[in-house]
């Protein structure tokens, strides 16, 4: 039994096979037969947190800001304000779990934004700087529904 979901921006078929492991090939992802849909929704929960680390590393390595501490990821169902697709608390960034249904640029610039908090709580002009200094050519967030 095959159904479709959106990872990464595109829309993948989930194909249920004799793999021990998921596999991502294309548009397809195969998985177990032993997946139920709360073993899929771990999958992309982990799956999500690799990408998230993995384009806060590229951030680091490629950029000219240094971060003192740790910055860890957490994912939330939703927020109270369903308009809300991330935020930063502390030294912690929250992220929706249907992120993953972002592209990797909408992701990596969800992180861009949020890491710009550290230096302005608000969306002012330090704020602006501290986007363009973090993210080089910033374009804009996704759409946050």
């Amino acid at each position: 039994m095959d159904s479709d979901a959106i990872i990464l921006g595109k829309t993948t078929t989930i194909v249920r096979c004799e793999r021990k492991r998921p596999k991502h090939s294309g548009d397809i992802l195969y998985v177990p037969l032993s997946f139920d849909k709360h073993a899929l929704m771990e999958y992309m929960k982990t799956r999500l947190i690799r990408i998230l680390k993995s384009e806060f590393l590229k951030l680091k390595k490629n950029g000219n800001f240094y971060i003192v501490g740790e910055i860890d990821f957490e994912l939330v169902r939703k927020f109270r304000d369903r308009s809300i697709l991330s935020m930063l608390k502390g030294s912690t960034i929250l992220v929706r779990e249907d992120a993953i249904k972002l592209t990797r640029i909408e992701i990596r610039e969800v992180l861009v934004h949020e890491l710009a908090h550290i230096f302005s709580k608000h969306h002012d002009e330090k704020f602006q700087m501290a986007m363009r200094y973090i993210g080089g050519k910033q374009r804009r967030l996704p759409i946050q529904a």
